[in-house]
């Protein structure tokens, strides 16, 4: 079990160090050896962690959820993903959004199908004219 924790070790102090893309590496490179969920949820949020002082909230977000999925009890993830989800959103209101091309990657991406010559349903065009209504009050 001592060669489970050192590439964990190794991970935290790079992260300690302020090395979060070293630190990021060494734990994805860890993690095959961990057996543990526990450990692995663990390493999991080390890793959004780095990711958010990369200031790469998405990611984060994904790490924090990996940790959740494979051990759901323990806290702290459940409590590291709302900070990043209130940091994006706080990101999202201060910046305007998502830029243009990030938009376009995300829905390139997306793994939903969108037909951008379908007819708008009736309550789509009745939420517009209410917010139509609501604007010329």
């Amino acid at each position: 079990e001592t060669m489970e924790i050192t590439g964990l070790m190794e991970a935290k102090q790079l992260y300690a160090q302020r090395q979060y893309s070293a630190a990021i590496q060494a734990a994805e490179d860890d993690l095959p050896q961990q057996n543990n969920p526990r450990v692995q949820s663990e390493v999991h949020l080390l890793i959004a962690k780095c990711h958010k002082n990369l200031n790469d909230l998405k990611s984060a977000i994904s790490s924090c959820n990996l940790a959740i999925e494979i051990y759901s009890k323990w806290k702290e993830p459940y409590l590291f993903r709302s900070a990043c989800f209130q940091a994006f959103h706080s990101e999202l209101q201060e910046g305007g959004g998502d830029p243009d091309e990030v938009i376009q990657q995300d829905r390139e991406s997306a793994d939903i199908v969108v037909d951008p010559n379908s007819q708008s349903t009736p309550v789509e065009e009745e939420d517009e004219s209410s917010k139509m209504r609501q604007l010329f009050r």
